[in-house]
């Protein structure tokens, strides 16, 4: 130990012995200084944290405010170059945020484990995979067929240039690529992406706007569906009445 930082820690420890700091006092005023040390041979450069998740400060998984503590500067600077990474690397940021999420450790693994207390990742999960995979797989699959042939037995060009240009072509359209891996792959991938999310998430806020917009986005997305793909046969069925 260093002689500046030992001399330190003994006006604490005399401090702490008078009574005129408290125990919790010492132990934080303890940790800042472990924490901002100078380095050998300079009284100003402070050497790095250990390169984990800051808790307090963490927004989404606390992997930028982790990076801003280990190289002491601003969580705003990482947080704006993730951002910029998202927009230009797409998926591969996101994913590349993912794996630092689950390699990286948590500052205070015990106060994580509590703040996911009430988390309830396997009810997300499941109405995730409800509203985003598998009932819009099952509908496009099992009905729309049905959907389609009477619509062409009602004279209805579903497949027209025309057509697809309204909001029932493209639900058409969209309800047809499930018969193909693209759009199952990629809605899957979203699907583990948003689940693996929210196991990582400890800020509680954070945590409910991610499951508001996901589930809500995946209700809406069978909605379009649904609705794009029955509105033609209630318009037609209206005339006839």
């Amino acid at each position: 130990m260093e002689g500046g930082e030992s001399t330190s820690q003994d006006k604490l420890a005399r401090l702490l012995e008078d009574g005129r700091i408290s125990d919790a006092e010492y132990e934080q005023l303890a940790n800042a200084m472990r924490r901002h040390r100078p380095a050998l041979g300079s009284g100003v450069t402070k050497t790095r944290d250990r390169l984990c998740k800051d808790l307090e400060r963490a927004w989404i998984a606390g992997v930028c405010a982790g990076l801003a503590r280990h190289f002491n500067t601003d969580p705003v600077v990482p947080r704006i170059i993730a951002m910029a990474a998202v927009f230009l690397l797409g998926p591969v940021a996101a994913a590349l945020y993912l794996i630092a999420g689950v390699i990286m450790p948590w500052d205070d693994p015990d106060a994580a484990r509590a703040s996911r207390a009430d988390a309830h990742p396997l009810r997300f999960a499941v109405l995730v995979a409800l509203f985003l995979v598998f009932l819009p797989f099952l509908y496009c699959a099992f009905v729309v067929p049905h959907v389609e042939a009477l619509c062409e037995r009602m004279g209805l060009e579903i497949w027209s240039s025309s057509f697809q240009g309204t909001l029932s072509g493209r639900a058409f359209d969209s309800a047809s690529e499930y018969k193909y891996w693209p759009l199952t792959g990629v809605l899957t991938i979203a699907f583990f992406f948003c689940v693996g999310l929210h196991l990582l998430i400890c800020n509680q806020r954070s945590r409910k706007i991610l499951e508001r917009a996901v589930i809500w986005s995946s209700v809406v997305w069978l909605l379009f569906l649904l609705a794009g793909t029955l509105l033609p046969l209630i318009r037609m069925g209206s005339k006839l009445q």
